[in-house]
């Protein structure tokens, strides 16, 4: 996209332009900006970038509006880290509210102008070395991956070595005088703001701006789309700087974004993707992302307190055991589908795959729009179906009398929580069965489908109704954690009459599958397909894994046989939990050595488990309002069992790490891995259950 000099001058006038009105009408006097503010002005910036996708469209053409929507998307995106920042550092300077709309607008004006020297340098880079692309993909992928793994790093103003040396040059007050930078000859500490804000703003951009490159290398597009990206982060950051909480997978779907555009640049030379393909991946993975944020947010209470103690009684949460006689939870009730974030990395791969590849051999000749949007409805089937499998699995459990706690999907397929063992081989046989009979029902449907059906939407019917009868046949792989694995449990159990034997020697075929298909995964890695290998060889390192640990589940089942589980529990009440987070760490956790705590709701009955982790992670200023229930594991999450119940079991109940043991409506124990292993140590040689495999 050519943009002639008196181009870029009357682009920089219009952008000088809306910072101007940003500052005028955006906000006036001195009074804090206003949550209603904030939205309207986020929605007029968001608005305005948008539209200039139109501009673009007429100037250069559709290819050139889709590379810069997609930078302007993943720049959009990538500003809610800028918007963590702004919160660290106006915590640290402690920002008066009224002052911070200045802070927040000059700071991004000078961070624009340091954005272009990063896009005029790199722009230069990659005309003049063409390996810097490899460079910039690698920085994206990590900085993708870094993300992921981390909780979020913290933002440390006084390590700023621009604030350090700007405090020994210049003459600062300690105190604000209004929003003014200057006062006298002294500068306010406003001014540090500003310095820190900047300054922070390009360390992002060393991540933003190459991942703006991934889809275009037109300097113009990539700079518009930071200019109007970077627009409307102040109006954004008084939207969303008190509920950044309420986002916190959409870490993962930035770091998806990174990780794919830095492997679209690496493999640049050998794959080619288009910027419609790109684009839709781009916006399904933000958009799941935001979506399970929301879906898994948890309301905060910010009810004072006096003396401790609530002032009003929170909505108790209901109990999930029987009152009378503090039994498994009921099978009855709403089922929990949870997506793990590596779903967003499955989706985006999916239709990737659909979209650059499967579909364009199949149906060649189409646009890029057409095959990305084909694509990303391919993944969505795909999904659909995999939920389909897992939701059969629950219904069924649930008939057979099994409490199911809920669903989580995730990257490498999915799984049904249950909260008990099915009472007979038969029930067992029946709950494992049903799913790959599902996956096979729903292939043979959309193959019929696709038998009738044309162009793009055959294919993907094909390709959605095959993937689904490998499905199936892949989860009958005599093996656990596979279905064919509880298969073979139920039948070595109904053959032997003993369940622990069944499970043992599905979790030995576990294991023998899991080193065939690393094995097939190493084959195909070296005469095949690289990628195709090293996915077979992931699956198969899975298989072994997981099965080994179903192994040891049962050696530890056997180890607890014949013991009570008011013998292996930690005894003690629920602590409330209704305390606040500072109140609960100051009067439960302090006094004593534990980790991990049974809660209470407001009338007694039993309401979840919180542990020592999810107590600190609540940052200090929020720890005054914010109620230990909300950040606890749920008691709709957890195993709950008898003073009198066998101990056998505890061990298929410890998925969220913790079972409650609850007599008489309330809890009177704890039980967690610790105390398993604790009784198994203590426990003499002669008395532990041994189990043949």
């Amino acid at each position: 996209m050519h943009v002639p000099l008196w181009g870029w001058a009357l682009f920089l006038v219009a952008i000088v332009g809306c910072f101007r009105i940003d500052l005028a009408f955006g906000h006036r006097g001195d009074q804090p900006v206003t949550l209603r503010e904030a939205a309207i002005w986020s929605g007029i910036w968001a608005a305005v970038g948008l539209a200039f996708t139109g501009v673009v469209a007429a100037v250069a053409g559709a290819e050139s509006a889709g590379e810069y929507l997609a930078g302007f998307l993943i720049e959009k995106s990538l500003s809610v880290d800028n918007v963590f920042a702004f919160a660290m550092i106006f915590g640290y300077f402690a920002v008066p509210a009224a002052a911070q709309h200045r802070a927040l607008l000059y700071g991004v004006l000078g961070a624009l102008v340091l954005r272009g020297a990063f896009i005029a340098a790199g722009a230069s880079l990659l005309a003049a070395f063409h390996w810097t692309i490899w460079v910039l993909g690698a920085v994206l992928v990590g900085t993708g991956i870094r993300m992921a793994v981390h909780d979020g790093g913290e933002v440390h103003p006084e390590r700023n070595p621009v604030l350090r040396l700007l405090r020994r040059v210049v003459p600062m007050r300690a105190d604000y005088v209004g929003d003014r930078l200057w006062s006298g000859r002294a500068a306010t500490p406003l001014l540090g703001v500003l310095v820190a804000v900047a300054t922070t703003d390009v360390l992002f951009a060393v991540d933003s701006v190459p991942a703006v490159f991934a889809v275009t290398r037109d300097t113009f597009v990539v700079f518009a789309a930071n200019a109007f990206s970077v627009l409307g982060l102040r109006p954004m950051y008084f939207l969303l700087a008190g509920a950044m909480e309420r986002f916190g997978k959409l870490k993962y779907g930035l770091s998806a974004v990174l990780v794919f555009v830095g492997a679209k640049m690496l493999l640049a030379d050998v794959l080619y993707v288009s910027v419609w393909v790109s684009l839709l991946v781009i916006a399904v993975l933000l958009g799941v992302s935001v979506l399970a944020s929301l879906r898994n947010a948890r309301p905060i209470s910010s009810t004072p307190e006096r003396n401790g103690a609530a002032m009003s009684a929170p909505p108790s949460t209901p109990s999930t055991t029987d009152p009378a006689v503090g039994g498994p939870a009921p099978v009855r009730g709403r089922l929990q589908i949870r997506f793990h974030v590596s779903v967003v990395v499955a989706v985006g791969l999916i239709s990737v795959l659909l979209g650059s590849s499967v579909l364009p051999r199949s149906v060649p000749g189409l646009s890029g729009i057409s095959y990305a949007v084909a694509a990303v409805l391919g993944a969505a089937l795909f999904l659909a179906s995999v939920v389909a499998h897992e939701l059969a699995h629950a219904l069924l459990a649930r008939r057979n009398g099994v409490p199911v706690t809920g669903v989580t999907l995730w990257a490498l397929g999915g799984s049904t929580e249950l909260a008990g063992e099915p009472a007979t081989p038969g029930a067992q046989f029946r709950i494992a069965g049903v799913g790959p009979l599902v996956s096979a029902v729903i292939g043979l449907v959309l193959v019929a489908l696709a038998l009738v059906s044309s162009g793009l939407l055959s294919a993907v019917l094909g390709w959605t109704g095959v993937t689904n009868g490998v499905l199936a046949v892949f989860n009958v792989l005599p093996g656990a954690p596979l279905d064919g694995g509880r298969l073979v449990a139920a039948g070595v159990w109904k053959r032997t009459g003993d369940r622990a034997r069944g499970t043992a020697a599905a979790a030995k075929a576990g294991r023998l599958v899991g080193l065939l298909v690393l094995a097939a995964g190493a084959v195909e890695a070296v005469l095949g397909s690289v990628a195709g290998g090293l996915w077979l060889m992931l699956i198969g390192w899975f298989l072994t894994a997981t099965a080994r640990m179903e192994g040891v589940r049962v050696q530890v089942s056997g180890a607890l046989h014949g013991l009570q589980a008011d013998a292996v529990m930690t005894p003690g009440a629920a602590a409330p939990g209704w305390l606040t987070v500072e109140t609960f760490l100051e009067r439960v956790v302090q006094p004593t050595r534990a980790t991990v705590f049974a809660l209470s709701a407001f009338d007694g009955s039993p309401a979840g488990v919180v542990s020592l982790p999810q107590l600190t992670a609540v940052p200090l200023e929020q720890r005054s309002a914010v109620r230990t229930l909300a950040v606890a594991t749920p008691i709709s999450a957890l195993g709950t069992v008898k003073p009198t119940d066998l101990a056998d079991d505890l061990p298929a109940r410890m998925g969220a790490g913790a079972v409650l043991v609850v007599a008489d409506g309330a809890v009177v124990g704890l039980i967690t891995p610790n105390e398993l292993s604790r009784a198994v140590a203590l426990r003499p040689p002669s008395t532990k259950g041994e189990v043949r495999e």
